[in-house]
């Protein structure tokens, strides 16, 4: 009887991808936080050594992404 109910049920079962998982595999050592890629990682590293390498030439602020800069300068 289980045999039959489990053998009916394979049918509709599909193993999830990875991007359905949402695993992330990059470590930070220093609040236990996950990201999903090592320039997120690099990224993130900035938080705790304090350097933000993307500066505003208008208002001094730093940014851990250039993308987050071109943001704050098209405002």
């Amino acid at each position: 009887m289980l045999v039959n109910y489990v053998q009916s049920h394979n049918s509709e079962f599909k193993f999830p991808k990875m991007r359905e998982l949402k695993i992330n595999f990059f470590f930070c050592f220093n609040n236990d936080k996950t990201v999903p890629t090592p320039g997120d990682l690099k990224s993130h590293m900035y938080v705790h050594n304090g350097s933000w390498p993307f500066k505003c030439s208008i208002c001094n602020r730093g940014f851990s992404k250039q993308t987050n800069l071109r943001n704050h300068v098209s405002y």
